[in-house]
């Protein structure tokens, strides 16, 4: 497996010594082609309580940065599988706008990223961009899940 992490994203964590040790250490896992323990990288939009089919169309995965108790795993390292041996970064978010049962506020982290997501991987995934699109785009000026 490849992993591509984009340079503002390095650069963002870089001085968070629990973020930068936690992608060095998803970093050498995937170099070295070892098994990722799901306590650091997991598929997303599978929990029971946070299940959202389209995070699950995307191939989006999820790296919790911060394992040190006090902040709650977050910043969160949101990645895309493109293929079957590729991960792409995405974004760095927080549990509370990406991993929530808040479809609304996923919809939002949706949109709000989707120049960094790569829509055409299924039919299932170009269907949720034409849904966001309709939602996002319709006129409404504030969108559901939007923060005032």
């Amino acid at each position: 497996m490849k992993l591509v992490i984009d340079r503002s994203i390095r650069r963002a964590v870089a001085g968070k010594q629990s973020a930068s040790k936690r992608l060095a250490t998803l970093e050498r896992l995937v170099g070295e082609g070892k098994p990722i323990p799901q306590s650091l990288l997991k598929a997303s939009g599978t929990g029971r309580a946070t299940a959202f089919a389209p995070y699950v169309a995307l191939g989006l995965h999820h790296a919790k940065l911060d394992y040190s108790g006090s902040g709650g795993g977050d910043p969160l390292l949101v990645m895309q599988r493109i293929g079957d041996d590729t991960l792409v970064s995405i974004a760095l978010t927080t549990h509370e706008d990406y991993a929530t049962s808040d479809h609304a506020r996923c919809r939002r982290w949706l949109w709000e990223n989707r120049h960094a997501i790569d829509w055409s991987i299924s039919q299932e995934a170009k269907l949720a961009f034409e849904a966001l699109e309709n939602e996002f785009t319709s006129g409404n000026p504030s969108p559901p899940g939007s923060k005032k």
